[in-house]
């Protein structure tokens, strides 16, 4: 087993060689919920997961799509029932980090907390899938393995977020072993959750597009956009709804990155013996994604041709101006 010090060395050589670390308030506190909330099955998820990619995918990440103040925990409402296991007393750990944080209330609820936050308002939050009817998303519930007065948000699509999650680290001190989203099905799942945004959510919108576009084209110079293709697969299989969301969605990212989802598509697709073009083996609705993506790329064709005529037009043009006497 690797000692503290050769643990801490290394986190800090990823560091200088540009590995994205977290900023003070958020190491400490995921250090210390570490030890006794990720060996219960919790899954990191959020921006916070995102700067874990680097490592695990092999290829730095941009580090300017992570702006988050808050830290979101997941958790499925089973497995804490399984596990007959509790978490300790989450605001005496936070209180220890920052003697300012403190619970904080939800509107619609006044017998659960819907986490904590300090006094510069960086919050803790849980969360726990939604597989039941739609008006009790972003509801409270209480999960058995939380502190009693701490209530999860419950959230439509999180179960195919945090569906067998993998083993990352955070870059604080000598590294922080966390669980984390499959980062195909954290860039999947950000391409339905952008849909999800109102306009007053725009900005979180255009995070989450750029944030699964950034895995995508990841994914695809590490050679590995088939593993992104089964998570697209995975998800266009549950449903119309999530057909839909995942087409809007994809039609968000730019031309390249568009290409680059498509082809691990259908290289996925060619692997799991689906017949036809990827995304066209599925039905009328993978059809209509297929011939939208025709057709964006065709358009974009043509906006090139007629850049490129209207340049040569125009130097014709200057060529043939006689000169003033």
């Amino acid at each position: 087993m690797i000692g503290y010090s050769a643990r801490r060395e290394l986190a800090a050589k990823l560091r200088r060689a540009g590995y994205p670390a977290p900023p003070q308030m958020e190491g400490l506190v995921v250090n210390e919920l570490a030890r006794g909330t990720f060996r219960l099955r919790a899954t990191l998820v959020g921006s916070m997961a995102y700067r874990t990619y680097s490592g695990v995918v092999g290829l730095k990440l941009p580090d300017e799509l992570v702006t988050t103040e808050d830290m979101d925990i997941a958790k499925f409402y089973g497995i804490s029932i399984w596990i007959d296991e509790s978490m300790p007393d989450i605001e005496e750990i936070l209180k220890k980090v920052d003697p300012t944080c403190a619970p904080s209330f939800s509107p619609d609820e006044t017998k659960l907390f819907s986490g904590f936050a300090n006094a510069t308002g960086f919050k803790v939050e849980f969360l726990t899938p939604n597989r039941g009817d739609e008006d009790y998303s972003s509801r409270l519930t209480q999960i058995p393995s939380l502190w009693q007065s701490v209530g999860a948000q419950v959230l439509r699509f999180l179960d195919y977020l945090i569906h067998e999650p993998i083993r990352s680290v955070v870059l604080h001190d000598a590294g922080v072993p966390v669980l984390v989203p499959a980062p195909e099905r954290y860039a999947v799942h950000k391409l339905i959750i952008a849909t999800k945004r109102n306009v007053f959510f725009a900005d979180k919108a255009k995070k989450d597009i750029n944030q699964a576009g950034a895995l995508i084209q990841a994914f695809n110079a590490v050679k590995r956009s088939s593993d992104l293709g089964f998570a697209w697969m995975e998800a266009w299989e549950r449903g119309a709804r999530w057909r839909r969301r995942l087409g809007v969605g994809a039609l968000r990212l730019s031309d390249d990155t568009f290409e680059m989802l498509a082809k691990g598509v259908a290289e996925a697709a060619k692997l799991d013996g689906k017949p036809g073009r990827g995304v066209r083996a599925y039905g009328r609705q993978g059809r209509s994604f297929w011939r939208a993506f025709q057709l964006r790329i065709r358009r974009r064709r043509q906006r090139r041709d007629a850049n490129s005529t209207c340049r040569r037009g125009s130097l014709a043009h200057h060529r043939r101006r006689p000169r003033k006497p």
